[in-house]
């Protein structure tokens, strides 16, 4: 922590409206980064969609399937952060967006319409007999 305190800033627990104030003076949002130490390698954290939604790029080390190749989220390798490659999608962020047309464009890809058809779609496929998954879940034991 101490190398990093010149250019981060670490802060308390922060109320709704101290956070607002905080993402207005913010060049980007700092999600999950290791999730693996608690045995995830999928997550959709909120904190990533509110960052977006107040209009920051975000940084993530983990899956979520809604922020893949989403331009306003760069997916880091856990093992090998490089700030020289977070410092570039910022500033190549920065330079084409502002915070308004990063909050638009993140509302229009990250809503519960979107979300809810994917689910859709997923459980009409679970309603075919013969998806793998289907046949998995009434016979295990096949594919051990």
């Amino acid at each position: 922590k101490e190398c990093l305190d010149k250019y981060v800033f670490f802060h308390d627990r922060m109320g709704s409206k101290e956070l607002e104030g905080l993402y207005k003076n913010s060049h980007i949002g700092v999600s999950s980064l290791a999730l693996d130490r608690m045995n995830l390698d999928y997550a959709t954290p909120l904190k990533s969609r509110e960052f977006l939604a107040y209009g920051l790029p975000v940084i993530y080390a983990y899956e979520d399937p809604s922020l893949k190749g989403f331009e306003f989220a760069l997916k880091l390798d856990k093992n090998n952060i490089d700030i020289e490659s977070i410092i570039n999608f910022t500033k190549k962020i920065m330079k084409k967006y502002n915070k308004y047309d990063i909050s638009i464009k993140s509302r229009e890809q990250l809503n519960w319409n979107r979300e809810v058809k994917k689910i859709l779609i997923i459980c009409n496929q679970l309603k075919n007999p013969n998806n793998y998954w289907v046949k998995f879940f009434q016979n295990p034991e096949l594919y051990k």
